[in-house]
């Protein structure tokens, strides 16, 4: 297929294409040179620091959030300008910093979430996610799960809610610094920066503590307090965000990597692996109804960003590299191994 070719031509170099004069030329290029993701990164750390800035709150700490968000978004320009701009020889220290500040950018700012939120929608609409899920669904899976709670169940849930970093650790990676199939890193990365950098942003807009806090005076039965529960607590506390329920990523992202692997379960790793990903992520989408972190509206919508970025990359991935091979552009991804 043409699209699959375009993986297959040969990297346009310096020397394929004129030299941009000046620095307005070498703006230029860069700006052409620029990949959706790189857009989507770029847009979502500018939100960020741009609704930092804008808080009406007066305090130092709102300077101290923006100043740290507007470190990412910085260093992520400067990072596209060195790697769009070719200003590094080689191909291994130029395709490593852009890996290594693509995956930092997004989890960096995550961390900063947790000051972030309370300047930008300091409120909580937990009554109305209640309200809304009682309406239509016309129940709320904490309370159900309630009667249900016993040290075994609870520890099992514990134990895959926490399981999903280590789902996110095996796939990313492998993929972004071990892959050498540009085809599969493209659609993956693409899926993932859109649902996790859309998801975080929608945070500021749909804030909330979920059933944990806002039910906690009506459950009947208290979540035994086992290794994995004081895992996931203490990693909630530590570095959580706080208000960062909806939409769930806890489901959106094993429920992209499910999707993922079973569009590729003809090829290896997948081939073995969509199944037991699929295990674990009804768990861990399970995990956070059973915990009492989410809503039900908050797991629904998990599931529909999910969707929705797995359909935008499958289908604009294999556009874009056709597109930027006919243009002579470098491959979306700097290629750090030979590609397959």
């Amino acid at each position: 297929m043409a699209q699959d070719h375009a993986f297959e031509r040969r990297e346009a170099t310096p020397r394929d294409r004129p030299t941009p004069a000046g620095v307005a030329g070498w703006a230029l290029q860069v700006l052409r040179e620029l990949a959706l993701q790189d857009w989507v990164v770029l847009a979502y750390l500018g939100v960020l620091t741009l609704a930092a800035a804008a808080a009406t709150t007066t305090t130092s700490t709102r300077a101290d959030v923006t100043a740290r968000t507007g470190v990412w978004f910085l260093l992520w320009c400067a990072t596209l300008a060195v790697v769009r701009g070719r200003l590094l020889p080689g191909r291994f220290i130029s395709p490593l910093a852009y890996r290594v500040v693509i995956f930092t950018s997004i989890q960096g700012s995550y961390l900063v979430l947790r000051d972030l939120l309370p300047l930008v929608n300091p409120g909580s609409l937990d009554a109305e996610l209640l309200r809304f899920d009682l309406a239509v669904f016309r129940f709320e899976p904490a309370l159900v799960l309630d009667r249900y709670v016993t040290p075994a169940s609870a520890g099992w849930f514990a134990f895959f809610y926490f399981g999903y970093f280590l789902l996110l650790a095996v796939h990313i990676f492998p993929l972004v610094l071990l892959g050498r199939d540009h085809r599969l890193l493209s659609e993956f990365a693409l899926g993932m920066l859109v649902l996790y950098c859309g998801a975080q942003a929608t945070y500021m807009l749909v804030p909330g503590y979920g059933p944990v806090h806002h039910l906690a005076g009506q459950f009947e039965h208290p979540l035994p307090y086992g290794y994995f529960q004081r895992v996931v607590v203490e990693a909630v506390e530590q570095s959580g965000a706080k208000k960062d329920i909806f939409p769930s990523l806890h489901t959106g992202g094993p429920v992209f990597l499910t999707l993922f692997s079973w569009r590729h379960r003809r090829e290896l790793p997948f081939r073995w692996t969509w199944l037991p990903t699929a295990f674990f992520a009804a768990n861990i989408v399970g995990a956070t109804l059973f915990l009492r972190w989410h809503w039900l509206i908050d797991v629904v919508a998990g599931v529909a960003a999910a969707a929705a970025a797995s359909a935008l990359a499958a289908h604009y991935a294999p556009r874009e590299a056709e597109m930027r091979a006919e243009r002579g552009l470098a491959p979306v991804w700097p290629p750090m191994l030979r590609e397959r």
